[in-house]
């Protein structure tokens, strides 16, 4: 709201400083009425002109404002060229990374990792956040993962089910559960919560 006060006052100053000498100045050339028809007709067009590019630049402040935060929750996710599985790939993500998400079409996002990588990745790898929890996701506790392969457990419990799995430098929150001697609670981007043999992973 403010950015638009501010545009509407800058080109109404324009305007009438811009009437102003333009029509002194053909009042010399061509007398009284010619001169208003002419400077009328010509601050016209160049108040049109800046309208113009106060309009590009309000819908450019939009489209900034829109993109969303999200991080990638899976080990590894692929970024295509385009929105499908038949598309190359051009980069990938692993889980943790952090995204801006700036465009969505049927269920895939298109990305930009902080090195500035972009690409299309299915919606499911990755949870968009809001402001406020993406802010609250960088500044919580998490772990590194250190080794090439580790499964994450519903259970500290080496014989309890996966659900799911990590690579080396993946990122996870850490968990508030306790656990038994070994295991360490990890919370992935989406909410899963698991456990995580304690040897695998180190504060990041």
């Amino acid at each position: 709201e403010t950015i638009i006060y501010l545009g509407i006052k800058y080109l109404k100053r324009q305007f009438l400083t811009q009437f102003g000498i333009a029509f002194f100045y053909e009042c010399g050339q061509k007398g009284f009425y010619g001169s208003f028809k002419n400077v009328i007709f010509g601050v016209k067009i160049s108040f049109m002109r800046r309208l113009l590019i106060l309009i590009l630049f309000l819908f450019s402040v939009i489209v900034v404002a829109a993109q969303k935060k999200g991080v990638v929750n899976v080990s590894v996710t692929d970024m295509k060229t385009g929105a499908g599985y038949s598309k190359e790939t051009i980069s990938q993500a692993t889980l943790g990374t952090p995204v801006e998400i700036i465009d969505h079409t049927g269920y895939w996002y298109k990305i930009v990792t902080p090195e500035g990588y972009q690409g299309w990745t299915t919606e499911k790898n990755v949870t968009p956040m809001s402001k406020e929890r993406f802010s609250q996701w960088k500044s919580s506790e998490r772990w590194i993962v250190t080794d090439y392969f580790v499964v994450v457990y519903n259970r500290a419990d080496k014989c309890s089910d996966v659900i799911g799995d990590c690579v080396m430098g993946n990122i996870l929150e850490k968990g508030v559960k306790e656990c038994a001697e070994g295991f360490v609670s990890v919370v992935f981007p989406d909410g899963r919560e698991g456990y995580i043999e304690e040897k695998y992973v180190a504060d990041f």
